[in-house]
């Protein structure tokens, strides 16, 4: 037999019982269970209870609170109950309600002895245009109404008035005593304000028409319309305010064989039958037949209906050396590579061919760029000191390598190629023309794409084509659309001392004297506040209205700052600004941005008019001469350079001969023989 289990500590086994039980207690003759409480008839102050068998009595405390107003002694009752309240002396019985301080906000009561006190919170009255005070025996104050007798009774709930002068206020009885006033907000008007008027008695301005701006145009006063980007939403004019509502369509459960279709102008679509073919160019398209109408047109066969969806390409977004191009047989433009340009000039900058802006003034000979896979090319510049603090260099002969044949140029218009002085225009066919346009600007063009162009003075400009891309070094940088890493020095390590990079691509010189490598001086530091504040007032030139058009393409803010530099270096030598203008206003022209921003007190070119040239910012792409006068106008423009060039010109009726402009008529009869001007009469030899 299993016993069931016991919980008490001292169990006893009765004679003839199998399992144990717990003992019982016999108290005041009443016989009381294991865990049974009690209290004492004989003693209401003791609590009883069995444990074990053994009867346990404890003394009952009695506890009365200090607010009891009269303790009460209840037969059979061990502890006195209060009967009433006292609160600062005063004696207050159950149910009574008093203000303890006068205050008539502050309320206690007493309920079953016990005193509860609370205090009222006024509700806020803030849009209320006028506020009456609270009355004797009242806590809050009221919104005063203006008519006398509106009184906010349980029947009155829910009623709305207009008690103010003012139409905008509206006053709604709230809980059968207050009344909560609160300004109307007026909405917005799709209309002019000189078409908004108000009605007497009104609180909202209205008009007699509403303007729909996205579809230019208006809407009488009642007039409804779709929306003509959602077939779903029709619009209501109404008193000067755009109404809209939604419709909502019903839900379709479409049987097989048939899709849910949405005609266009409609709201709500369909159940169509898919099974229906297509007609389209003259030829029977199944459903759900798909074709190609061209590169960026798809059609399908849908239900006897064709949809064609035309590619919608992204906005394209080219690096600085790119330019967007369209493959045959693709549809969307993609990023090519395009020619970059790297530049020296002033004292030199040099602006590499992904734009960043470089001051390096070492006075030696330096590798601008060069082809650092192959060796396709080089070109070197050599720089002299003209700063008053050595502190900035200008470069004052470049060198040319291009398949095995060197071309220096130096000062004022002098060529050499291979240690020879030539005559311009030179050919050597088939790897490089060099010609001589509008003063000294020499122009060379390679059989590889390499493009120089050096104005006989400081300027330099280096162009490649894209296939260079990631392949150079030098002063100009790696060509890699990445500015951040244009300081790579010729050991390969990137830095960000100017200086250092700079001294990195000094070309040793085994015959001549060593070249000391240059520092980082900043000549304004130098020179002083004087001559930085002349920098700044001279160099404002950049800023002005001269260079305004081009301000949007060309920033110039990086041009301003090298002609502080090179103006504090060159104190009152105005060629150094005119140089700076001068690369500026170039780069203008390479982002077809023309200026004439030249003046008779400003960088004036002054060219002999005697021999009948006249100066142009934008010079043809090539000048006539006698030489190519009958050679059509697009081959000589295939050899050339563009953008154009500033410098002197003939007018377009002249052609150049002998440094004069001559009429084509007075041009001396011109022998061809195997020579670099043979070029021009041969299309087989044309350059």
């Amino acid at each position: 037999v299993e016993c069931p289990p016991l919980f008490c500590n001292n169990p006893i086994t009765v004679l003839g019982e199998c399992c144990p039980t717990c003992q019982d207690c016999l108290a005041e003759g009443v016989e009381y269970r294991e865990g049974d409480t009690w209290v004492s008839m004989t003693n209401p102050c003791l609590s009883c209870e069995c444990q074990g068998g053994i009867t346990m009595c404890v003394e009952i405390m009695c506890v009365v609170p200090d607010s009891c107003a009269q303790i009460m002694n209840i037969p059979g009752q061990c502890c006195p109950q209060c009967q009433g309240c006292i609160h600062n002396g005063i004696v207050y019985s159950d149910g009574e309600t008093f203000s303890p301080s006068g205050d008539p906000c502050e309320s206690c009561n007493c309920e079953n002895s016990n005193l509860k006190c609370f205090r009222q919170t006024c509700p806020s009255f803030s849009n209320c245009p006028e506020m009456q005070p609270a009355a004797d025996g009242e806590c809050c104050a009221q919104c005063k109404l203006i008519p006398v007798g509106s009184n906010c009774t349980e029947d009155n709930i829910g009623i709305k008035m207009k008690p103010f002068q003012d139409p905008c206020y509206v006053c709604e009885c709230k809980d059968a005593s207050t009344w909560e006033c609160l300004r109307m907000t007026c909405p917005t008007l799709n209309c002019p304000p000189q078409e908004q008027f108000t009605r007497p008695d009104d609180c909202c301005a209205r008009c007699d028409r509403c303007y729909v701006d996205a579809e230019d145009r208006s809407y009488s006063d009642g007039e409804s319309w779709k929306d003509p980007s959602n077939e779903c939403i029709t619009c209501t004019c109404s008193a000067g305010v755009i109404e809209c509502k939604i419709e909502v369509c019903d839900r379709l459960n479409c049987q097989q064989g048939f899709e849910v279709y949405l005609p266009l102008g409609k709201c709500c679509p369909y159940c169509r039958d898919i099974n229906i073919p297509c007609q389209f160019g003259g030829i029977t398209y199944q459903p759900k037949e798909r074709w190609i109408k061209d590169e960026c047109t798809n059609c399908e066969c849908k239900a006897g209906e064709v949809r064609c969806v035309t590619t919608r390409c992204p906005p394209i977004s080219c690096f600085a050396d790119e330019t967007p191009a369209i493959t045959p047989g693709v549809c969307c433009p993609s990023c090519v590579s395009k020619p970059a340009t790297c530049i020296a000039f002033g004292d030199p900058h040099y602006r590499t061919f992904d734009g960043k802006m470089i001051h390096f003034q070492g006075t030696c000979k330096y590798i601008m760029s060069m082809d650092c896979e192959n060796q396709d090319y080089i070109v070197e510049v050599e720089n002299d000191d003209r700063g008053s603090f050595g502190a900035v260099s200008w470069t004052q002969k470049v060198t040319v390598t291009v398949s095995g044949m060197q071309v220096d140029l130096g000062q004022s218009g002098l060529v050499q190629v291979n240690g020879q002085i030539v005559v311009l225009p030179y050919l050597s066919e088939p790897t490089l023309y060099i010609e001589m346009r509008a003063g000294n600007n020499i122009f060379i063009n390679t059989n590889i794409g390499l493009k120089v162009h050096w104005d006989g003075k400081s300027y330099l400009e280096v162009s490649l084509p894209g296939i260079y891309s990631g392949k150079t070094c030098g002063l100009c940088g790696n060509f890699n659309s990445y500015p951040q890493d244009d300081l790579k020095m010729r050991s390969g390590q990137i830095v960000t001392d100017v200086a250092k990079f700079g001294n990195s691509w000094k070309v040793f010189d085994p015959e001549g004297a060593e070249c000391e490598d240059a520092m980082d001086i900043d000549p304004c530091t130098e020179a002083g506040y004087r001559a930085r504040k002349l920098a700044n007032a001279k160099c404002a030139v950049l800023k002005s209205a001269r260079f305004d058009k081009c301000h949007p393409v060309v920033p110039a803010e990086p041009y301003y700052a090298s002609c502080v530099y090179d103006m504090c270096a060159c104190g009152s030598d105005d060629s150094c600004l005119c140089d700076i203008l001068s690369a500026y206003a170039a780069e203008c022209r390479q982002s077809g941005v023309s200026l004439l921003w030249r003046s008779s007190s400003l960088c004036a070119i002054r060219c002999p008019e005697d021999r009948g040239l006249m100066f142009d910012e934008c010079g043809p792409p090539c000048s006539r001469t006698c030489e190519n006068k009958d050679v059509p106008l697009g081959v000589i423009e295939a050899q050339c350079f563009r953008p154009c060039i500033p410098g002197c010109q003939c007018p377009a009726d002249k052609v150049l001969f002998d440094a004069r402009c001559i009429d084509p008529e007075q041009c001396p009869p011109i022998i061809y023989g195997n020579t670099t001007l043979s070029s021009y009469k041969t299309e087989d030899n044309s350059v």
